[in-house]
C-alpha cells in the first residue's frame, strides 16, 4: 500500500552547452517497513519517469531491484566485473560483459544443481503429484467422508441435513453449471457402467 502518490515535473537547468531539461514523473510515498524507533512512521519516494504505470506496479518493480542488487553484487566481489577488462572499444566492453554474465548463470546453474532441494530429480516429481490439487468432486466426497466419520450421533438426520444443503446449493446455480453438473454426471455414470 502507498500513503500518497503525484505526478510532477522534474526539472534540471541546464549550463550554457546543456539546454535545460523537463521531466514528467510519479513520485510514490510508501511507508518505510524497515525503519525501527522514533523512525518507524518514515516513509520511502518512489520516482518513476513512467508515468503510465500504476502506483502498484512502481512498488512491484521497486521490489525487484533487490534481486538485481545482489547479481551485481556477486558479479563485483565473486567475478570482479569491474577489474579483469581494461578494454576501452565498446565492442570488446560489450563481448566482456557477455562473458561475465555467462559465468554468472554457469555459477548459479552449479548451485541449483548441487544445493537447491528443488532440483532432486524424480523425488522432486513426486512430490509435485502429491501436491496436485484434486478436482472438486474428489475433494466434495472427501470432506463429506470426514464429516460423517466425525459426526458418528445421529447419522441419519445429519446425512438428511447435507443433502439437503447439496440439493439447494446446486438448485441456485447459474444453468450453464448445472448443465456442466448434468454432463459431467452423465459422464462418470457412463464410464462407471
Amino acid at each position: 500500500k502507498y500513503l500518497l502518490s503525484v505526478e510532477t515535473t522534474l526539472i534540471r537547468k541546464g549550463t550554457k552547452s546543456e539546454a535545460a531539461l523537463s521531466i514528467p514523473v510519479k513520485l510514490v510515498f510508501v511507508r518505510n517497513t524497515e525503519a525501527k524507533g522514533r523512525k518507524a512512521k518514515s516513509y520511502v519516494v518512489l520516482l518513476s519517469t513512467d508515468t503510465t504505470l500504476s502506483e502498484e506496479e512502481i512498488i512491484q518493480l521497486y521490489k525487484r531491484r533487490w534481486s538485481i542488487e545482489v547479481f551485481f553484487k556477486v558479479c563485483k566481489s565473486y567475478l570482479r566485473f569491474a577489474k579483469e577488462s581494461r578494454g576501452v572499444s565498446y565492442d570488446s566492453m560489450r563481448a566482456y560483459i557477455a562473458i561475465e554474465f555467462t559465468r554468472y548463470l554457469m555459477l548459479v546453474w552449479l548451485q541449483r544443481m548441487n544445493i537447491d532441494e528443488r532440483t532432486m530429480g524424480e523425488l522432486f516429481y513426486r512430490y509435485a503429484e502429491e501436491l496436485k490439487e484434486p478436482d472438486w468432486l474428489t475433494a466434495l466426497a472427501e470432506l463429506l467422508r470426514v464429516i460423517t466419520e466425525s459426526s458418528s450421533e445421529n447419522f441419519e438426520s445429519f446425512v438428511a441435513v447435507v443433502t439437503k444443503q447439496v440439493e439447494t446449493f446446486i438448485a441456485q446455480l447459474p444453468l450453464s453449471v448445472m448443465n456442466k453438473l448434468q454432463a459431467r454426471e452423465c459422464h462418470l455414470n457412463e464410464s462407471a457402467a
